[in-house]
């Protein structure tokens, strides 16, 4: 059970991780609507 337990905090911690990033780079492209419709 502990090898459950401690995978799963470690899967939390990244899917955090990975959502916080998400964001931040969400927020970057709508501050900066030219750069990303030239990529489009």
């Amino acid at each position: 059970m502990r090898a459950t337990e401690i995978c799963g905090e470690v899967f939390c911690e990244i899917w955090a991780v990975f959502l916080t990033v998400w964001l931040v780079v969400r927020n970057a492209t709508l501050h900066h609507p030219k750069c990303h419709t030239s990529t489009k």
